[in-house]
């Protein structure tokens, strides 16, 4: 059964690259009911991970489809997509248990290379969900060998880019806010002292905002 689970896999690959919404869409509906049959743990099961993650980056753009007839009615633009993708990511993060080895600490890959910037939060938030859940269970993945993960960013690289993305907490769809809860949970793995800025003073403003501005 495996094999033919292997099988299904391998043959999404080609879709991946897909540019239609439409089909888009119908590969992120696929990847939710694969999740919750264990299919994502099976090799090329990250490359779907990543490509919900990229949906959840796509930004709406002048040639966006508008539904002008019946049969332009099923168009999906780009950001009903970007928000289907999100609440994907969100789903298979929170409710499917064993998809927490898949993700985690994959996430954690994507919060570097620029080409998931409008991701961030997104990423942010389902990556805080797990490390939080690791770091209060001290379960024995919450820390991180880069001996081993040597795709992860190291601690630096996180460092400076969650630094720069934690500005605006409340704009961008709450994205500084997810990634303030990402630098607390994994702070305690990567450096100490983002657990003391990632918090709130009493005026509701994040530690983190008096060196930024």
């Amino acid at each position: 059964m495996d094999t033919k689970k292997s099988l299904i896999v391998s043959g999404l690959k080609i879709l991946l690259s897909e540019t239609n919404n439409q089909v888009k869409k119908m590969l992120a509906q696929t990847v939710t009911s694969m999740a919750h049959h264990e299919y994502l743990g099976l090799e090329g099961g990250h490359l779907l991970i990543e490509f919900i993650v990229r949906q959840c980056a796509l930004t709406s753009g002048a040639d966006e489809p508008i539904a002008k007839s019946p049969v332009d009615r099923d168009a999906v633009n780009s950001l009903q997509l970007r928000q289907m993708c999100e609440n994907v990511l969100q789903l298979i993060t929170t409710t499917i248990e064993h998809t927490e080895s898949v993700l985690w600490p994959y996430l954690l890959e994507c919060i570097v290379p620029p080409q998931y910037t409008e991701a961030m939060g997104s990423v942010c938030r389902s990556a805080a969900y797990l490390a939080n859940k690791k770091r209060t269970a001290n379960a024995d993945d919450y820390e991180l060998d880069y001996e081993i993960l040597v795709n992860v960013p190291k601690p630096a690289a996180m460092i400076s880019r969650l630094l720069v993305m934690a500005g605006r907490p409340h704009g961008s769809g709450a994205r500084g806010l997810h990634v303030l809860n990402l630098m607390k949970d994994i702070g305690p793995i990567i450096n100490e002292d983002l657990v003391e800025l990632s918090e709130f003073r009493n005026d509701g403003i994040p530690q983190i905002d008096q060196i930024l501005v």
